[in-house]
């Protein structure tokens, strides 16, 4: 299970970040995406494609022992719409990419669920989520 999140602070710095937990611990990967020119949506998309890059790299391991299905989640409905539908507009270009990682699992026999999850709603994965996205909109 991945959780993703972007973040977009006042003076227009983005961070985008998917997290996982491992054992007891948490993984992530974030980035800081630049300032003034990204939307927060766009971040939240990047977010989720993190998550699936690492999970088409560890595909194998994933196949032995995930039971064939991946799991990522994100506090944004507007992105998962976006997904959903690949409507025209600036996040278009990462939803494409986002569609074709999807594909690229499923060709390799993991089916894959992206959902939402409501954000600030108590849920471990969230809040560990947020704050590194938090912390990579700092990491310039």
């Amino acid at each position: 299970m991945w959780w993703t999140d972007g973040s977009h602070a006042d003076d227009g710095r983005v961070g985008t970040t998917a997290v996982f937990k491992h054992g007891h611990d948490w993984g992530f990967r974030h980035s800081y995406l630049g300032t003034g020119f990204i939307e927060v949506l766009t971040g939240k998309l990047w977010a989720i494609r993190f998550a699936l890059a690492v999970m088409i790299g560890k595909r194998n391991r994933i196949r032995t022992n995930v039971a064939n299905i991946g799991a990522v989640s994100n506090n944004s409905q507007a992105a998962i719409r976006q997904l959903a539908h690949l409507k025209p507009g600036p996040e278009q270009p990462v939803a494409r990419l986002i569609d074709r990682r999807v594909h690229d699992l499923l060709a390799r026999s993991i089916a894959m669920e992206i959902h939402c999850v409501p954000g600030h709603s108590g849920i471990p994965g969230n809040k560990e989520t947020d704050d590194q996205a938090n912390s990579a909109q700092d990491a310039n």
